[in-house]
């Protein structure tokens, strides 16, 4: 895996878009190179750039808390540990972008980007988003960002985890390894070579080992606990259930015969109740028929009289309707005048609608002027509304122009205001001061005018050309001291100074700006003055045009004007032609009602032909039947229907049928009740009574249950030894199972198991840092040969084989910073090479402020970075040292510039 190309723009300082292209000259033909800056100019944010892009994290994320918030824009905040936090404060939008070359061989681009809603500095700041592409396929790879990122780690061949291990060696990770004590060494070493999982493994084995003894426990204690009857008693029990069934079939047979005489008894009662009751029924009925004897006479005078029920009934229908049409007939009648007098109104009304629909006619052909100039001065309004809301919207824009340029001039003003009380001379002059002082007290060239002397040359200082005193520099505690309290100064006053111009280099970039954007606000607001004048003049244009328009047709539109006119016409030809209709129906109903006044006369006629002929026949009826049927009977018996008389001819063939059914009952349940004596299931005697019988019956019931139950709790004991048999039979066949995983989970536990998981993980530790060692050694080796790395048996502490005193052991807490250093280093490429034994890693970063070492432990580690090199990996070394910067001629600069800001120049 290498890396090819470092993109990015708005990430924390770094504002401007920036490329670092690692193909292309000073870089590529440079095995190392120098990542310099001041503090807090942007170096790490470099490296960031780089895992965002690829993993959406950065290492100094890791140690952040992901509870405390802090806050965005808008009130709204972000969780500590959120990559979005590197996206510059203002920004709307930034990237970060990565070409690399995969394990696969293929030229890969990563793209992280990151927006604000609306790209306004305001606005709410989105979710991060990720790209993949596949430069030398040309194509992308689409998905979700959590398929994006996995795609990404197969591709890079690395988790961010062992990224942060083996290409990016973060500030001050690497370090505290070889310082820690074996605990924290320990701890250290589970994070960074991923080893947690055997620690897992190990609890895990010892929680399978304790379920396992569970489990087989409780086989045993179920296979204990199951009860089986010996071979006699199975013998024993089976025996007497033989018995118990022989009683039962003795006993049954017994209780049948004793249910058959019950029955017999009871059936007796039955038969003897059944012939009470069929007589009884008998006699009802009869009483029943002698009371029905006048309701048959009265049904045989109906029957008779429907010989003259149609005449009769025709009668009086006649006499009716004779009386219905001589009313219908007066009604007509008079309905007919009432109809030519309506008829005489309508062309009354006709007339004065005529009128009217002329009226309406000449008032519209006398408005036509006034409506032609109506829709003239509507179209003028029109355009003049549209001029003014062009006009109100460009006056409203300018003024939010002039409020904005006022706002940001203010707030220039009152930073410029801010700089200008800031004054830091007296702080200046105070440190300088006491640089001052602390020169005074120390003599700091002596060292080094010691240092540069050389045999044969005279001395800057005597000139003598022989020097007793090269090389000999006694420093006592307190030079020592005053030299640290020197340096502190010194660096106080480098970045005071860097402050103090700072503040002067943003104090003129104010007051130009603040001069560009008062001329600005003088010229927004002249063309705001404009505008509102225009403004003015068409709101008054547009007042006249209304107010002339409002004097034209009653102020009303043109189109309501006319649909009004519209509605009249058509309210006025609509009573026209109601008014016709109208005329229509009368004269249609007069001819009608004509019609009928002579078919009534007709029919009037003719019914009272029919009614003269009817009542002589309903009279000539009556005389025959001897004058029993008068108009009142006749009226008495037609009230009733049809199917009154059925009803009742039903009603009393109904009663003959049930006196002749009850005969033959009665005669039936005589013969049934006499036919039952002769049963075989009749009692033996007197004695055996339905009592005496139900008791035995109980008797019997009981002697039954008692031989059941006997029998019921043999059986059910002879099957749970069948049952249990089966269950003893698995239970043994199951804790042979258990038994042999419960001792297979032992022995794995014996050697590997703990509750806490230390037991393995403490092994795998110590044999993954012996593979550590092996690689830090190897690498130690290019370092320095005077060092060896070895762990102390049986622990996880680190002590070093001095080759130079004979392989002292010595401990590591011995070693001087610069021997710190590069053990340390080699420990660092040692864990680098551990992560990534699998694949190739040609790109090393590494993040370790080299600024806190001396001279000589700062030339050290130069050499053996430069030596580096030989094993085919491009280093990148973040530092702002100057003899790093001397050393390493190929850098990336990182330039801080006034507003927090910052820009990268590369160098070589």
């Amino acid at each position: 895996m290498k890396i090819l190309a470092i993109r990015g723009k708005n990430l924390a300082s770094l504002e401007n878009e920036f490329e670092i292209d690692f193909t292309c000259e000073p870089l590529v033909s440079a095995g190392i190179f120098a990542i310099t800056g001041h503090t807090g100019a942007g170096k790490s944010t470099l490296l960031d750039a780089l895992c965002l892009a690829l993993f959406d994290n950065t290492p100094r994320l890791k140690n952040a808390s992901d509870r405390v918030t802090i806050v965005d824009v808008d009130d709204k905040t972000l969780y500590q540990n959120d990559s979005r936090n590197i996206l510059r404060r203002g920004a709307v939008e930034g990237f970060a972008e990565v070409d690399f070359l995969a394990v696969t061989g293929d030229k890969i681009r990563a793209r992280w980007y990151l927006a604000r809603a609306y790209k306004k500095a305001t606005g709410t700041l989105g979710q991060a988003n990720l790209s993949l592409e596949n430069l030398t396929q040309q194509n992308f790879f689409y998905g979700t960002k959590k398929e994006i990122l996995s795609e990404i780690s197969r591709l890079v061949g690395l988790s961010f985890e062992q990224f942060t291990r083996a290409v990016l060696l973060a500030q001050g990770d690497f370090a505290t390894f070889l310082q820690a004590n074996s605990t924290e060494r320990a701890d250290l070493l589970e994070k960074l070579t991923g080893t947690e999982i055997y620690a897992r493994i190990s609890a895990e084995i010892y929680h399978k080992t304790k379920n396992a003894k569970i489990e087989k426990e409780f086989v045993e204690n179920n296979l204990k606990n199951i009860a089986l009857l010996s071979a006699e008693e199975i013998e024993n029990f089976t025996r007497e259930k033989s018995e118990i069934e022989q009683t039962e079939n003795q006993q049954g047979k017994l209780l049948e015969a004793i249910k058959e005489k019950i029955k017999w008894i009871v059936d007796k009662n039955l038969l003897n109740s059944n012939l009470d009751t069929a007589k009884s029924s008998l006699k009802t009925i009869s009483t029943e028929i002698e009371s029905a004897k006048q309701r048959q006479e009265y049904l045989a005078q109906s029957e008779k009289a429907q010989e003259i029920r149609d005449t009769f009934r025709k009668l009086q229908e006649n006499s009716t309707q004779l009386a219905e049409n001589t009313k219908t007939f007066e009604l007509n009648k008079k309905d007919l005048s009432t109809q030519t007098q309506l008829l005489q109104t309508e062309i009354e009304n006709l007339a004065e609608i005529e009128i009217q629909f002329e009226k309406i006619e000449n008032f519209w052909k006398s408005k036509s002027s006034e409506i032609s100039n109506a829709q003239e001065l509507d179209n003028k309004i029109i355009e003049a509304k549209s001029l003014l809301s062009n006009l109100e919207k460009d006056f409203s824009q300018t003024k939010q122009r002039v409020d904005l340029a006022e706002k940001s001039l203010k707030e220039k003003q009152k930073r410029l205001e801010t700089l200008q009380k800031e004054d830091f001379t007296a702080d200046l002059e105070t440190l300088v001061a006491e640089q001052n002082d602390y020169n005074a007290l120390l003599t700091t060239e002596v060292k080094t005018l010691r240092e540069r002397l050389l045999a044969g040359v005279p001395c800057p200082v005597c000139g003598s050309t022989e020097h007793p005193m090269q090389g000999i520099f006694t420093e006592s505690l307190e030079e020592k001291t005053l030299t640290e309290n020197k340096k502190r100064v010194a660096e106080k006053i480098k970045l005071l100074t860097e402050k103090i111009q700072s503040q002067k280099d943003e104090i003129i970039t104010l007051q130009a700006q603040l001069l560009s954007e008062s001329q600005n606000v003088t010229t927004l607001q002249n063309d705001s003055t404009t505008k509102k004048q225009q403004l003015e003049k068409q709101q008054s244009a547009l007042a006249e045009l209304t107010t002339q328009r409002s004097k034209l047709i009653g102020g009303d539109t043109v189109e309501n004007f006319r649909n009004r006119y519209e509605n009249k016409k058509k309210e006025i030809s609509d009573k026209k032609d109601k008014s016709l209709k109208n005329k229509e129906l009368i004269v249609k109903h007069q001819s009608e009602l004509s019609g009928k006044i002579s078919n009534i006369e007709k029919l009037i006629a003719k019914l009272e032909s029919e009614i003269s002929n009817l009542e002589s026949e309903k009279k000539s009826w009556q005389t025959a039947q001897n004058g029993i049927f008068t108009d009142d009977k006749l009226t008495e018996i037609f009230q009733k229907s049809t199917q009154w008389l059925e009803k009742e001819r039903i009603f009393l063939q109904t009663l003959q049928d049930k006196f002749t059914s009850a005969n033959a009952t009665l005669a039936e349940r005589q013969k049934n009740f006499d036919e039952h004596f002769l049963k075989s299931s009749k009692p033996e005697n007197e004695t055996e009574t339905q009592e005496y019988l139900v008791e035995n019956q109980s008797d019997t019931d009981k002697k039954l249950a008692e031989l059941s139950s006997q029998k019921t709790e043999i059986t059910v004991k002879l099957q749970q030894n069948t049952e249990n048999l089966k269950l003893s039979e698995r239970y043994a066949n199951e804790l042979k199972i258990k038994q042999a995983i419960y001792e297979d989970w032992a022995k794995l536990d014996a050697l590997l198991g703990s509750a806490t998981g230390t037991k393995f993980k403490k092994i795998v530790q110590e044999y993954s840092l012996d593979y550590l060692l092996a690689y830090a050694n190897l690498h130690l080796q290019t370092l320095t040969q005077r060092y060896e790395l070895q762990r102390i048996t049986d622990t996880l502490a680190l002590q070093v084989v001095d080759k130079d005193m004979l392989n002292e052991l010595r401990s590591v807490h011995s070693l001087s910073g610069g021997e710190s250093f590069l053990v340390s280093l080699a420990l660092a490429l040692g864990l680098s090479s551990l992560s990534s034994n699998r694949m190739k890693i040609e790109s090393l970063f590494i993040d370790e402020g080299f600024g806190s070492l001396d001279a000589d432990t700062l030339r050290v580690a130069i050499d053996a970075l430069e030596n580096l090199q030989t094993q085919g990996r491009k280093i990148g070394v973040i530092s702002h040292v100057a003899e790093m910067t001397e050393r390493i001629t190929t850098q990336i600069c990182v330039t801080k510039a006034p507003n927090g800001k910052s820009k990268v120049l590369i160098k070589g």
